[in-house]
């Protein structure tokens, strides 16, 4: 009941098919690897590199379940498939 308050409060659908409609290439594994970095934006120097950077198991195990809901420049495309061949993971 709460979701569809915070949905209507903020104009978007309640229509629960498309508000739980995941987006991104991988299915949700709760991992919590992340990395937070902390630069200078006018020297670009890294203040600070923290985080959590180890995946779970399941996350490292899984394949991509859909394309990303943003297309990938052809240089990326063309780098990590590089990568992979050369048996990166």
């Amino acid at each position: 009941m709460k979701d569809k308050k915070y949905q209507i409060a903020k104009g978007l659908s309640t229509n629960s098919s498309h508000w739980e409609k995941r987006k991104m290439p991988y299915d949700f594994t709760s991992c919590l690897a992340h990395m937070d970095i902390t630069y200078n934006i006018a020297t670009l120097e890294i203040l600070q590199i923290k985080g959590l950077l180890d995946h779970n198991e399941v996350f490292c195990s899984q394949c991509m379940q859909r394309l990303p809901p943003v297309p990938l420049h052809d240089h990326v495309w063309q780098v990590a498939l590089k990568q992979l061949n050369e048996g990166a993971r």
